[in-house]
């Protein structure tokens, strides 16, 4: 009987050995796996810094308006093209405006105008047939 009781205690030390021996072998390869993501990850935060320093420099607005009047020949307006509050004065009105209609007023779409307020678009349901055509009249 002891002699069957030492076999299993030898068996039972040996499979423990044995998994305690994977058991590190998984917690080395794990570590490596460990210090080399955080060096990717360090290496990944360094070109992130570098990669918004050039984007700082390359969005200067000097660098920026220069680049605009060289390929776009954009320039800034000059004071004379402005012009004054005699041109304004001379320039067409374009009607009169939405607080000058009464309330019942319509605009030449038909809209109703009152007061301060804008004017809310009608319900028109063949809108909502055709939103609903052409999505298929589900609410995933």
């Amino acid at each position: 009987m002891t002699r069957r009781l030492t076999l299993i205690a030898v068996a039972i030390a040996v499979l423990v050995s044995f998994g305690l021996y994977r058991t590190e072998l998984r917690v080395r390869e794990m570590e490596r796996q460990l210090a080399e993501l955080n060096t990717a990850r360090l290496e990944n935060q360094r070109t992130i810094q570098v990669l918004e320093a050039e984007w700082s420099y390359l969005n200067r607005p000097e660098r920026l308006q220069r680049l605009a009047e060289r390929y776009l020949l954009l320039v800034p307006p000059a004071a004379e093209r402005l012009g004054g509050p005699a041109q304004l004065a001379a320039l067409p009105q374009r009607g009169p405006a939405l607080s000058e209609h009464r309330a019942g007023d319509a605009d030449a779409a038909g809209w109703p105008l009152g007061g301060d307020s804008l004017p809310l678009p009608a319900w028109k349901p063949e809108a909502a047939a055709v939103l609903l055509a052409t999505h298929g009249g589900d609410n995933d």
